[in-house]
């Protein structure tokens, strides 16, 4: 009975088992129905069963009840019985289930006599059968009712045959505790995972499960799960379901989020995935799990299904892409030209830097590009762009990931191009697509879309350079545009697909190409594309020389080339124009003197340009920049005050002229330098209003030829230490105009030339004429017999011809120029103009760079020249670049030790500056010091004083201790001294200098790193006199050994020092070393270390800590204290360590505070080296060692 129910309700599940099911009830018979006569009223009893062996819809069940049978005769026979039966049953609905079952047993009936006192008993079987409906009412309870058929009776004697019916409730204990859900998941079905596509599975599915509910009723709130363990820090919600009907199923697709860990694949791997369902079910939250195998690719793995996908590979966050591209748009940014678009410029600086770098075009045998992208199941091998920089090489897509990578961790835009079987890499210009065909006169150059402007580069021409890589580019698409084959793809649209996936593991630093290389090329790449794209400026420039070479012509001819940045060829222009007597010229070459640092010309030129046309402002302005770049501020801020009052428009841009700190308007960069030159012609105006311009001279019939003759367009009196009225106009007959070509447009507004009567003619300026005649004016132009001119009155001491105010002329009559006032000059005009370098200045930035990476050469003083008379000569080309040549210098390494002087040369700009400051009416430049070099520095230098020449600059020596007569030195930073103090590059294990013999007199006092003595035993150092780089940031243990010959007793180390790299970090010293050791392992020799590190991942924090170790040989290190410090291991500090080997005491202080003292460290009194030591890139200065007051150099007290 009731166990049926029970086993209708497991009947229902498939092959699930529920456990044991209990249950009660109670049931009834109606013997009378069927058979009246039988002398059985009814029968009444109560019943418990057990189901078991649940299959599917049927199962098997046992019981037993005990019933009351009531007689015609008013009394009551019981009945005991078990019985054990079968049951199918059918689910109606989400509860109701429909049951039918049977069952056979025995029983027991006594036998009752007159007296009611029961006498034997009978043995009687049963069968019946049952049809019943149950409900859920929770997941561990039913209820129900059934109708049936039972049959009592003994062998060939019935008893009873009556109809049944009963109610039960059915409890299953293993519901009440069970918390592992019915539900079926199914149908697992996982495609193998590509973990550069891990940020695609956030969105996209690895695969797909099938979720049924086999539970007894409905489930609500059904979520499922995904979860690799060993990829994903925690499981990810793929679908939920409000409501899951019994006997219902769902399919679910799987989404994983994949930590960085997949990334570190570099096998195929399997990995065991799990899903699980949580829900409700009648209250009660239940689970099940499944689990399978995942395959997972190595990380460099993906199928060209999709060429998008490949973005993936590019990372614009990826450490080593930022700092290759950050480093090399860094170096190229001073450098930009204003007349090109800044991304274009930034990506040309990207691909040379790469050039210089040596990435080279590869063809992976394996996996070519070319083959695979035709099979879209085919698995390729693809590198991230930091894999691609380490290898220095790959095919079209590994670069194409780097470029790409590259420019896109600088802001610029960039898209993949496909064609058949290639990709490679376009950047969005920066522009519109009408400023693009405005600026560039080859619109073949150009891919447009959505309106802007997008330059195709073949990344596979590295080695062939960024010009030649982008027409190749072009072309390509061109052609292949134009047969349907390219496809076009935006990083920004790939990405919405394929997110990027950084290596966490990836080299954040490496060594990059040297600056000034790096100078150099980008300069000329710039330059190969400038002269291609104005080509037609020059052929128009080229075509009107061929009919006569005129210095006008030649002057904007210079302007036009500087304007784009061609400097040398510029200089080239100017520098004939100059020799031809045009005087505008003079400022042109200033001014590219002035963009490359060469301070000293440009004031030269300016000064020659302002005594041929006094009062010029580009003149005036040039020497107001050039006195300040040179410190001369009190000069600069005069030239200043006279731009004010006459060219107030020219005096705005350049505010900072007029205090010592700076202002509006000053160029820090080479770009800033070029984009605010001012390119000096006839005709220029900078006057808020209208101001009166000065027409240009008319034709002179003279055959001679004409001096070079002066019309400014405004009249600026020169400054002066004081005062004074300003001196009388001459008036001036007219000499011949110069023609000035349209073309091209000056950086500044030009005033339109107000038109004269025609009756009356031109004036002009006065024309300077050589010494030692005196200056005079030339006649009116007419072909009468020309009258003699009149001599112009000169003040007592002039310096430059006087301002001139010009008027008509009278016909006739010459005219006679008034004298003017006298009027200190600031200095004494020179007579002739200056000679032109025979080369154009070199680039200062270069230069400087090139500076910092060699060593200081010391050379002899030149002996004093008296002030030039004569003009400059003006150099054939334009100076170098003097960043160029300083990145040079910083990169280079030293053929052999240089011969040091005394002192550290000192800086050329200050030293430039302060050969200028001398008294206006000095005409003798003072006598230099003579110069004690020595051939060879010690190795210890001990304080001494040194003697201070007056009036001449005294080179320092070679240590940075400062004795009491010392000649003075203006006070600089470590940062500033990195320059002046910078020397000789070390190498790495193996440049052990050859000269290793120290005399025992220098055992103390201030070390200096350029003795032979002291060499880098491990890593790459930069060295100067007081100051030592390590610059190699995978040496982890980098030592510079200073060895030392008789030294012993009681010692001072005192060392400024500090991390220059970041993360896990450290730096110390090896003190009172001893014995012969390589210095090239973990180890420090015989010897005590004095250790300052960082290091979060051991520790847990940043904190710096001081400690110390024993250190007993190549490789055995024994931490002996260990304190937490205060401050930064990056501030730089001073370290003192007294050590007593004899006492066996130690101590140790940062900045004057004691943080450490320690005992029993007991050794012999004699060392022989101490090691410079560190981790990870740091910088050390001003290295001393010394005996501890009370005892010399050889441990006596």
């Amino acid at each position: 009975m009731l166990v049926l129910v029970a086993t209708s309700l497991v009947g229902q599940t498939t092959a699930t088992d529920h456990g044991p099911v209990l249950a009660v009830g109670v049931e009834g018979w109606l013997p009378g129905i069927i058979e009246p006569d039988s002398g059985l009223v009814g029968a009444i009893g109560a019943a418990a069963q057990i189901s078991l062996l649940h299959t599917g819809r049927f199962s098997l069940f046992a019981r037993g009840g005990l019933f009351s049978i009531a007689t015609d005769a008013n009394t009551s026979l019981f009945y005991m019985g078990a019985a054990a039966g079968g049951q199918y049953t059918i689910g109606l609905g989400d509860r109701a289930d429909l049951f039918a079952s049977a069952s056979a047993g025995l029983g027991r009936l006594p036998d009752v006599g007159p007296l009611g006192h029961e006498n034997q008993s009978y043995g009687l079987y049963e069968v019946g059968a049952r049809l019943g409906m149950t409900w859920l009412v929770s997941a561990a309870t039913r209820i129900g009712a059934f109708a049936g058929y039972q049959r009592l009776a003994a062998p060939g004697r019935p008893f009873l045959d009556a109809p049944a019916a009963g109610v039960g409730v059915w409890i299953s204990p293993t519901e009440l505790l069970r918390s592992r859900g019915r539900v079926q998941i199914v149908a697992i079905d996982a495609e193998p995972v590509f973990p550069v596509l891990r940020a695609w599975y956030d969105n996209q599915p690895v695969g797909s499960v099938t979720v049924r509910n086999l539970e007894d009723g409905p489930i609500d709130r059904v979520h499922v799960f995904f979860r690799v363990p060993d990829y994903m820090g925690g499981a990810r919600l793929c679908l939920t379901v409000p409501r899951l009907e019994r006997g219902a199923q769902v399919d679910v697709p799987l989404y994983a989020l994949f930590d960085e860990r997949i990334l570190t694949l570099t096998e195929h791997s399997s990995s065991i995935a799990e899903v699980s369902v949580e829900y409700s079910f009648f209250g009660r939250e239940l689970t099940t799990r499944e689990t399978f195998p995942l395959r997972i690719y190595h990380r460099n793995t993906m199928t060209w299904v999709d060429d998008r996908r490949a973005a993936a590979f590019v990372s614009p966050t990826d450490p080593s892409a930022l700092w290759f591209a950050r480093s090399a748009t860094a170096i190229a940014r001073d450098r930009l030209r204003a007349t090109l678009p800044r991304n274009l410029q930034h990506a040309a600086s990207i691909f040379e830097a790469l050039r210089l770098y040596g990435v080279n075009y590869v063809i992976d045998p394996n996996s070519s590009y070319i083959e695979l992208s035709e099979n879209a199941s085919a698995i390729d091998f693809l590198q991230y762009p930091g894999e691609t920089l380490s290898y220095r090489g790959g095919d079209c897509d590994d670069l194409s990931i780097l470029y790409a990578s590259l420019l896109e961790s600088t802001g610029i835009s960039t898209a993949f191009i496909t064609i058949p079987g290639h990709i490679y890499v376009a950047f969005d210009l920066g522009i519109t697509q009408e400023e693009a065909l405005d600026q560039f006169f080859d619109p073949g150059l150009l891919l447009m879309r959505d309106g802007r402007a997008w330059a195709p580069i073949e990344v596979t021409m590295v080695p062939e350079g960024f010009v030649k890589a982008w027409r190749v580019g072009a072309k390509q698409w061109v052609d292949n545009e134009a047969a349907g084959a390219a496809d076009f793809f935006t990083m920004r649209d790939n990405w919405l697909h394929y997110p990027p996936s950084a290596l966490a593991d990836a080299a954040a630093r490496f060594d990059l190409p040297e600056e000034s290389a790096l100078m150099a090329a980008f300069d000329q790449a710039m330059d190969r594309f400038i002269v291609r794209e104005i080509a037609p400026v020059i052929g128009g420039f080229e075509a009107r020389l061929a009919r006569s070479r005129d210095p006008a012509v030649l002057n904007d001819y210079g302007a036009a080339l500087a304007n784009a940045g061609l400097l040398d060829e510029a200089w080239e222009r100017f520098a004939e124009s100059a020799d031809a007597g045009y005087p505008w010229a003079w400022n042109n070459l200033a001014n590219i003197a002035f963009i490359r640092k060469e301070y000293d010309l440009a004031h030269s030129y300016y000064e020659w340009a302002e005594n041929l046309l006094p009062g010029d402002p580009v003149a005036v302005l040039g020497l107001a920049r050039a006195d300040y770049e040179t410190d001369r501020y009190r000069a600069a801020e005069a030239w200043y005050a006279t731009l004010t009052g006459n060219a107030p428009l020219l005096a705005e841009r350049f505010g900072y002229l007029s205090s010592v700190y700076g202002g509006v308007g000053r160029a820090w960069s080479m770009a800033d330098r070029l984009a605010s030159t001012v390119w000096s012609r006839p005709g220029l105006d900078f006057m808020p209003a209208p101001a009166v311009v000065i027409a240009q001279p008319a034709p002179q019939p003279d055959p001679q030829p004409a001096p070079a003759v002066v019309a400014p367009p405004v009249v600026l009196a020169r400054p002066a230490p004081q005062p004074e009225p300003d001196p009388a106009p001459v008036v001036a007959p007219q000499p011949a105009p110069a023609p000035v070509p349209p073309e091209p447009e000056p950086l500044v507004t030009e005033q339109s030339p107000r038109p004269e009567p025609r009756s009356q003619p031109e004036p002009a300026p006065i024309v300077a004429a050589p010494p030692p005649a005196p200056p005079v004016v030339s006649a009116p132009p007419q072909p009468p017999p020309q009258p003699e001119p009149a001599p112009i009155v000169a003040a007592p001491v002039v310096s430059a011809p006087p301002p001139v105010v010009s008027a008509p002329p009278p016909p006739a009559p010459p005219v006679v120029s008034a004298a003017p006032p006298p009027q200190p000059a600031p200095q004494p005009a020179p007579a002739l103009p200056p000679a032109v370098r025979p080369t154009a200045p070199r680039d200062a930035d270069i230069a400087a760079a090139q500076e910092r990476a060699s060593p200081p050469v010391v050379a002899a003083q030149p002996a004093p020249q008296p002030a030039p008379t004569p003009p400059p000569a003006v150099r054939p080309t334009a100076p170098r670049d003097a960043d160029i040549t300083a990145a040079e210098l910083r990169a280079s390494p030293p053929v052999a030790p240089p011969a040091v002087a005394e002192r550290a040369p000192v800086d050329p700009d200050i030293a430039n500056a302060e050969s200028r400051d001398v008294s206006p009416e000095s005409t003798v430049t003072p006598q230099p010091a003579e110069e004690t070099v020595a051939p060879r520095s010690p190795l210890f230098v001990a304080p001494q004083a040194v003697a201070a020449v007056s009036g001449a600059r005294v080179d320092a020596p070679p240590v940075l201790s400062r004795g009491p007569a010392e000649a003075p030195q203006p006070t600089v930073g470590f940062s500033e001294r990195t320059e002046l103090d910078q020397g000789v590059v070390g190498g790495r294990v193996g440049t052990r200098a050859d000269a290793r013999t120290i005399q025992a007199a220098t055992t103390v006092g201030h070390v200096s790193f350029l003795s032979p003595g002291v060499y880098p035993a491990v890593g790459d150092w930069t060295l100067g006199h007081s100051r030592a780089q390590m610059t190699d940031r995978s040496a982890t243990y980098a030592k510079l050994v200073v060895p030392h010959d008789h030294a012993r007793g009681p010692t001072r180390y005192s060392v400024r020092a500090r991390s220059t790299g970041f993360g896990r970090v450290g730096f110390g010293v090896h003190i009172h070393g001893r014995g012969e050791w390589r210095h090239s392992w973990y180890g420090g020799g015989d010897s005590i270390l004095v250790w300052i590190t960082s290091d979060p991942n051991a520790y847990g924090d940043a904190a710096p800590r001081l400690q110390i170790y024993r250190s007993r040989g190549e490789v055995d290190m024994t931490l002996i204290e260990s304190v937490v410090i205060d401050g930064s291991v990056l501030t730089l500090r001073e370290y003192s360590v007294d050590y007593d080997p004899v006492a066996g005491t130690l101590g140790v202080q940062v900045d004057g505070t004691t943080w450490l003292s320690t005992r029993g460290l007991v050794a012999p009194a004699y060392f022989g080296f101490t090691i410079l030591r560190a981790f990870d890139a740091a910088e050390f200065s001003d290295l001393s060692i010394r005996p501890i007051d009370g005892y010399d150099a050889r441990g006596i007290r």
